[in-house]
């Protein structure tokens, strides 16, 4: 009997695939730095049951259903491609990249589990699109980034791919992180970025897997708490000052997020991501005793203008 395996066994990487399903040639970037990872898997079991028996007369699996969720400190940008496909690289050092309205659509990628034990187990997750992807930050915390997706069918055996190494990105941290709704919003507690791809999973007759996953309804919601310092926040939700709008509210032009490491030329590592038409759907405003007065604000863009990551790597990942 092999031994139990603890997490310092285990990692994680992926790969675009060349085709939805398709194992990746080459699986071999990391989501962040510090990653965990959740698979879930069901075989969704049909019970037949009729008269005549209180016992169930026959099973078969009906469709398989996998799902995965990973969470990472935010230190790399390739991820975007599970949003908005392949983005344009330009500069000489450093580099852009951008991703735009004029991308593809969602990339699907491969991602491994890798446990390296005394019985090792590499599962391969085959044809992976995310459902939800979230960048938070917090006072006195890493910038996080959460994934949350789909996949097709998947493989297992016990040849390991091979591992990288995830401390050669640089991690940003909360002080790196600003944003901006028109004008920089001040003394932020927190923030945090859902956008999702509203996945439309396609299954046909003559398979239990997953025939695709197509994109559908896109959502940018924008939530984050700051101290109160005045009424901006409040006046932007009203949709004018002093008090509510009694007819059409109109939208905040755009919202920025940004994180930046602060460095120069090539030492710049940057993610710029800008949406449009923002809308305030409500505010809060926690008073309690002995404590700064908060406001909470939860807020959607109609859509996103572009996305732009800079560093020193000439082509996108």
């Amino acid at each position: 009997m092999a031994n139990p395996t603890g997490s310092s066994q285990a990692f994680t990487l992926y790969g675009w695939e060349s085709s939805y399903g398709t194992e990746s040639a080459s699986k071999d970037k990391v989501f962040g730095v510090g990653q965990n990872i959740t698979i879930n898997r069901s075989n969704t079991f049909q019970k037949v049951r009729g008269i005549g028996d209180r016992d169930v007369n026959a099973v078969q699996p009906g469709q398989y259903e996998g799902g995965f969720s990973i969470t990472t400190s935010l230190s790399n940008p390739w991820w975007f491609n599970m949003l908005f496909g392949t983005p344009a690289d330009a500069g000489a050092g450093p580099y852009t990249h951008t991703w735009n309205s004029t991308t593809a659509l969602p990339d699907s990628f491969s991602t491994i589990l890798g446990i390296d034990s005394d019985t090792d187990s590499n599962q391969v997750l085959l044809g992976c699109k995310a459902e939800s992807i979230k960048l938070s930050c917090s006072v006195g915390e890493t910038a996080q980034l959460t994934i949350d997706g789909s996949y097709k069918t998947e493989t297992e055996d016990s040849t390991l791919d091979t591992k990288q190494t995830e401390s050669a990105y640089d991690v940003f941290f909360f002080q790196q992180g600003t944003l901006s709704v028109g004008t920089s919003v001040g003394f932020i507690d927190n923030v945090e970025l859902e956008m999702t791809n509203g996945l439309l999973p396609v299954y046909s007759l003559g398979s239990r897997f997953l025939s695709s996953i197509q994109p559908g309804e896109r959502n940018f919601n924008l939530n984050f708490t700051v101290k109160w310092n005045g009424p901006t926040n409040l006046d932007d939700f009203y949709g004018q000052d002093g008090s509510p709008v009694d007819d059409t509210i109109a939208s905040q032009s755009t919202a920025v997020l940004t994180f930046n490491n602060g460095g120069a030329g090539t030492a710049q590592r940057q993610i710029v991501v800008t949406l449009t038409d923002l809308y305030f759907d409500s505010e809060s405003l926690p008073t309690s005793t002995n404590e700064v007065i908060t406001e909470d604000m939860t807020a959607f863009c109609k859509s996103f203008s572009s996305v732009v990551a800079t560093d020193n790597t000439a082509t996108a990942l």
